[in-house]
């Protein structure tokens, strides 16, 4: 006798069946919206590449039903059978790959941001967020539809360098629509058939910052200049080499050129670029970078302004210890003002040690340490 299912096994065996029967659903609506004949919308059926003329209008149904559909599970639900084009005539009919699709707006921008970059490169979410004006959540959800669809490839997010290495499958034919690019970027001949992928030969590695701190080391650098190392070189350095970005590049034209057996070297380039190529140069004894070197003039000038604080404070308090007795014996001298502070004494219960004191003042004029404690206090207490 079959174990009975649980109430969350029947809830979810529930839930898929009506997942299914919806699914298959939406599959009908929309192979019979692609076979109906509409107004001013014309597709060439005949050639199975999906080409579209220019007088083509999409459908009026939703884009990203139509994406979500573009796999349609067997029976099982496990394993996909076809694409929905190819019931439709409009792809060729395959049997477990997708060789053509078509991109949601926000989904094809970011595909096309990816194609402006090349075809292996690195990315992170917040530039592609900066250069399409796509919130980093949509981004992600684009990223998991364009991986689903085996546009692309990624590897895991490395938090040091705070990028992802890509790489894009040039054997699925992507229709791209007019307008729902990125907007500046020319789609005109990027995607012109399966495999055929023309791109801009721009790398996401190539941060801006650092590549204008390359740039700028470059063209001050007079060993490098006399080499006759070039920016162009560099660009391609940092496209061919893998673990090669700007930052890295930056680091090591520097340490190379305080190594002497590189100056020293028949072709300094040459060394240079093999090194790069295995482990690089380490920092050579004693070697700053500039941005350290300005990290320790800083220290150095808050350490001096902090010395010379020092010092004022030093000498200010000084100078009120000089004025208090200053004062005070300004005080001691004047005998109506001792006086007056002697009888405020008097006035509280005082020991027969301090009327002693207070007699010898009155009799010979002299001030002993316990009469000159309490005028002290009552004089600092007053100011």
């Amino acid at each position: 006798m079959a174990k009975p299912l649980s109430l969350a096994d029947r809830i979810a065996q529930s839930k898929k069946e009506n997942e299914n029967k919806e699914e298959l659903n939406k599959e009908k609506r929309l192979i019979r919206s692609l076979d109906e004949p509409q107004n001013h919308k014309i597709f060439k059926q005949g050639s199975g590449q999906g080409q579209v003329n220019s007088t083509q209008y999409r459908p009026n149904i939703d884009t990203v039903s139509t994406l979500d559909q573009l796999n349609i599970r067997s029976e099982s639900g496990l394993h996909p059978v076809s694409n929905i084009g190819s019931r439709s005539g409009l792809y060729p009919v395959s049997s477990n790959t997708i060789t053509e699709t078509v991109l949601a707006p926000q989904q094809q921008r970011v595909y096309e941001w990816f194609l402006t970059n090349g075809l292996t490169g690195y990315f992170n979410k917040g530039i592609i967020s900066r250069d399409t004006g796509i919130n980093t959540p949509t981004i992600r959800k684009c990223l998991t539809k364009l991986k689903k669809l085996s546009l692309i490839q990624t590897d895991k997010y490395d938090p040091v360098s705070r990028q992802q290495k890509y790489k894009l499958n040039t054997n699925i034919k992507v229709t791209l629509i007019p307008g729902s690019g990125i907007g500046p970027v020319s789609t005109q001949g990027l995607i012109s058939g399966i495999g055929q992928v023309g791109v801009r030969s721009t790398s996401y590695k190539i941060d801006r910052k650092i590549n204008n701190n390359l740039s700028i080391y470059l063209k001050n650098s007079k060993f490098w200049q006399n080499q006759g190392l070039t920016e162009k070189k560099l660009i391609s350095w940092i496209n061919e080499i893998d673990h090669c970005d700007s930052d890295y590049l930056y680091q090591q034209l520097q340490f190379a050129e305080a190594i002497s057996h590189v100056k020293q070297a028949d072709n300094p380039i040459n060394y240079f670029y093999k090194s790069i190529l295995k482990s690089g140069f380490t920092r050579p004894k004693g070697f700053k970078l500039p941005e350290e070197r300005a990290a320790i003039l800083r220290q150095e000038e808050i350490k001096r302004r902090e010395n010379f604080l020092k010092l004022q404070e030093e000498n200010r308090k000084k100078e009120q210890e000089l004025a208090d007795r200053e004062s005070f014996l300004a005080f001691l001298g004047d005998k109506q003002t001792v006086e007056s502070a002697i009888k405020e004494i008097e006035k509280q219960f005082i020991s027969s040690n301090m009327k002693i004191s207070i007699k010898t003042y009155r009799d010979k004029n002299n001030i002993d340490s316990r009469l000159e404690r309490y005028l002290r206090r009552i004089f600092f207490s007053k100011s």
